[in-house]
């Protein structure tokens, strides 16, 4: 994994759904040179649609979120917490209780310093 390749690697977990991203991106009109806006904007919305309707891509997004939390490279971290975990927990139909259940250690490590700074109660 590494940072210009961190949403192409995302995307290729979801072989049928990546007429999904397609048209998140067109919609959003981000593009692959801008990680930020793409897991904002279309991973972060993908995120809710698979906690609420699938199970086993849930848990396969937030695997791929952990290894972004445990790697070496502090881009790839900084963009798992300002790009995903940021937006998801302070959404209003987000937070914490909805995507506890899916992180691993160093994402709710993450995630518990991401609502103390915004003072985001469970």
């Amino acid at each position: 994994m590494s940072y210009k390749t961190v949403y192409k690697d995302f995307i290729k977990l979801f072989p049928d759904d990546l007429h999904y991203f397609k048209e998140m991106e067109k919609e959003n009109d981000v593009d692959e040179e801008t990680p930020y806006y793409l897991f904002g904007m279309v991973v972060c919305p993908f995120l809710h649609k698979v906690v609420e309707e699938d199970e086993e891509k849930a848990r396969l997004a937030f695997d791929f979120i952990e290894q972004m939390n445990s790697n070496e490279d502090d881009e790839i971290v900084n963009l798992a917490v300002v790009g995903i975990l940021e937006i998801i927990l302070t959404d209003e139909n987000g937070g914490l209780s909805k995507f506890k259940k899916y992180f691993g250690p160093n994402t709710l490590k993450y995630a518990h310093r991401v609502s103390q700074f915004f003072d985001i109660k469970p």
